[in-house]
């Protein structure tokens, strides 16, 4: 069994022999494990596999199974949370398997093409999931017994390693710990210490800044120079969607509207893209559509519409919905934008907030039918 072995897939690929042969062999850790856009973290994980053998179908095993681990740990977090919400369960027990099973529905056609692949995207969203299923507890109050800092600091620890297996996670921490104290009733009147906390717990970071600084004397996650080079794409801020195709060529391309654009549209048409596009792969056989996008009246308008709906329907679950709900869609609302308007859009950037959107229309369908009625007047009685 072989794993796809083209465009980030490869690089991780070749990260993860470099530093393993580094770590078991006479090479500098320092120099095999670095990578100037990929955190250090990331390093050392893609390098188990080939620590473990030195057989290529034996070492993808191995990274297949890592990935069904955190892919196990994402359902669990994201089921957790929900099932930890008593206004969603309403008394009915069996609706706890219930939301694990939509869990699991819907995070499995969004995340099954991270499997059979090395990518960072599944281990990092791993680690933010246990940092969001703290979140959600610590809003929902459900952890009331806990110090209310030590919460906070766990969260932003999990966040840390998040970063540390991909750097985009950082904007994803910010995210979390704004959505935190907005929603928790616990932390008015401590705001400043729960935030110190967070930033106490995400202090690993300072690895990979560290890291960098060694090997570049820049400060920063990244080695910017590196990064201008390696997406030095014509016009890249109106770029909408990375287009990866292994048919008839191994290349990749990104996708531009045909004519003059806005950049509030391009967030739009990214957004839409990574909210309502579906794909089963990560590399496709074919490419989708040609770099140049030509729109069309009708496809715009869904395109504004569909967006709009989008944050329109999170507003109002953040505003009225339970406390659960409320925290995972925040974040995911807030996650996707913040992701439509940092960089160009692939699918797999936006495969939580699809599969959280999924999941609360499953969630407030179930929420619509109340428990039955108990008491004098529920049936008969034995006199």
């Amino acid at each position: 069994m072989n794993f796809p072995s083209f465009g980030d897939a490869e690089t991780y690929a070749q990260l993860g022999r470099a530093c393993a042969d580094a770590i078991a062999g006479p090479g500098r850790v320092f120099e095999g494990c670095y990578h100037p856009i990929r955190p250090a973290g990331i390093a050392l994980l893609m390098a188990v596999p080939y620590l473990a053998t030195d057989d290529p179908v034996d070492a993808a095993y191995v990274a297949l199974g890592l990935n069904m681990v955190f892919f196990a740990g994402v359902v669990a977090c994201l089921a957790a949370a929900l099932i930890g919400d008593r206004a969603l369960l309403e008394g009915r027990p069996r609706r706890a398997a219930l939301l694990a099973a939509a869990a699991f529905a819907v995070l499995l056609p969004n995340l099954v093409a991270h499997i059979p692949i090395l990518l960072g995207d599944l281990p990092s969203l791993a680690l933010f999931m246990a940092a969001l299923l703290v979140a959600v507890r610590t809003a929902a109050g459900s952890w009331s017994g806990r110090p209310l800092l030590r919460r906070y600091l766990i969260a932003g620890a999990l966040c840390a390693l998040a970063v540390l297996l991909k750097v985009t996670y950082l904007a994803y921490a910010l995210v979390l710990l704004g959505s935190l104290l907005a929603l928790d009733p616990n932390a008015r009147g401590s705001r400043l210490r729960c935030s110190a906390a967070f930033a106490l717990g995400m202090a690993p970071v300072a690895v990979q800044v560290l890291n960098v600084f060694l090997h570049t004397g820049q400060l920063g996650l990244y080695d910017r120079e590196f990064m201008r080079t390696y997406f030095s794409y014509p016009r890249r801020e109106y770029g909408i969607e990375s287009v990866i195709f292994t048919i008839p060529d191994r290349s990749v391309y990104l996708t531009q509207v045909a004519g003059e654009i806005g950049r509030l549209e391009v967030t739009v048409l990214r957004l839409f893209r990574g909210l309502f596009g579906f794909e089963w792969a990560v590399y496709l056989g074919e490419p989708s559509r040609g770099p140049v996008w030509t729109l069309g009246a009708a496809e715009r308008l869904r395109a504004w519409v569909l967006v709009l709906a989008y944050f329109a329907f999170s507003g109002w679950v953040v505003r009225k919905g339970p406390a659960s709900l409320r925290m995972v869609n925040l974040n995911a609302a807030a996650g996707a934008l913040a992701t439509a308007v940092l960089m160009h859009t692939e699918l797999r950037y936006y495969a939580l907030p699809r599969a959280v959107l999924w999941l609360t229309v499953a969630a407030l369908v179930m929420a619509a039918f109340p428990p039955p009625a108990t008491g004098s007047n529920s049936g008969p009685q034995r006199r």
